[in-house]
């Protein structure tokens, strides 16, 4: 069975200063995925996880299965939050073509991506979105 598995958190920051941090990634082939723009620079002040799916693999037959998770804004961080991110990591092994993701908080698409090509062995990567944007919606509970 061909599995694609993610995790995604929210995490909220209670910050109200954020300083760049520029990184810089060098690409040596398909195995190893690159960022596109520098990581996010996060506020060290306190920050809480709201996690929305920890592990949740998909099967090969998995195209019309979607998950459906819950939300509830974090009761222990409540707003204003300076910085909501959005962690998304996935794995994926075997032969694969166009697999596609997206995450939707209530009607809203918060990302959408897709999966690079693996080997057999498989492969692994990790991304981030600030998605302050949709603090409004983040503050409903979406079931």
């Amino acid at each position: 069975m061909r599995l694609f598995a993610l995790t995604a958190i929210l995490v909220v920051v209670s910050a109200s200063l954020i300083s760049p941090h520029p990184v810089s990634a060098t690409e040596t082939n398909y195995q190893n995925p690159v960022t596109a723009a520098p990581p996010l620079a996060r506020p060290t002040t306190p920050s809480c996880v709201v996690p929305l799916a920890r592990t949740q693999p998909f099967p090969f037959a998995g195209y019309s299965t979607p998950f459906t998770g819950t939300y509830s804004p974090p009761i222990s961080c409540p707003a204003p939050w300076s910085m909501v991110v959005l962690d998304f990591s996935g794995h994926v092994s075997g032969r694969q073509f166009d697999r596609m993701a997206t995450i939707w908080i209530g009607n809203a698409i918060v990302y959408m991506g897709t999966t690079p090509e693996p080997t057999p062995a498989g492969i692994a990567w990790h991304t981030e979105k600030d998605v302050s944007e949709y603090t409004p919606l983040l503050l409903t509970d979406f079931l």
